[in-house]
């Protein structure tokens, strides 16, 4: 049952795991666990629109000034958080400012 959670997680998560991930996916789910982070099919698919940044980045920003400890996202469990690690996990999307729009 662990092992099948966690394959539809990694599917879930990212456009496609490694053929490795499918059969036992134990060392690709571990690298994600215990960590915020935006889905990659969220960053690519959503996110990465210049149109999208500049909302995504004051949302972020507001989200961060409040005090919390704990999130709770849409597909997971309630975990602890701060809004450092919050910050974090988004980090990477709105870095992304190469002037590639790949979303149109």
């Amino acid at each position: 049952r662990q092992a099948g959670w966690r394959r539809n997680a990694l599917l879930a998560l990212t456009f496609g795991p490694s053929p490795e991930s499918l059969v036992d996916p134990r060392p690709a789910f571990d690298e994600i666990a215990d960590r915020w982070l935006v889905a990659p099919v969220c960053s690519s698919l959503v996110y990465a629109s210049d149109a999208v940044k500049p909302a995504l980045r004051a949302w972020v920003d507001d989200v961060a000034e409040l005090d919390f400890v704990r999130l709770a996202p849409a597909h997971f469990a309630v975990a602890k958080c701060t809004p450092a690690q919050f910050r974090a996990a988004f980090q990477p999307v709105l870095d992304d400012d190469d002037g590639d729009d790949d979303c149109g």
